[in-house]
């Protein structure tokens, strides 16, 4: 009995840390969003959030934002 116990002691401590981290990676998601806006790193600012052209772009146009050798 001992040993069903501890392994749903277990199953009740996985699942409340998985959700809190996913409650906690949300609230840190809407303040992120809230603070910076819809800002994308294929757009110039003022141009909005690219959400159509964004999967157009290459990996060869992505590497050098995201490495920090170009400005977005």
């Amino acid at each position: 009995m001992a040993a069903n116990s501890s392994g749903r002691i277990q199953a009740i401590g996985a699942v409340a840390g998985s959700v809190a981290t996913l409650g906690y990676m949300y609230v840190v998601g809407k303040k992120t969003k809230s603070e910076e806006g819809s800002a994308s790193m294929f757009k110039k600012p003022g141009e909005g959030a690219g959400l159509a052209n964004d999967t157009r772009i290459s990996s060869k146009d992505v590497r050098p934002i995201v490495q920090g050798q170009k400005k977005p």
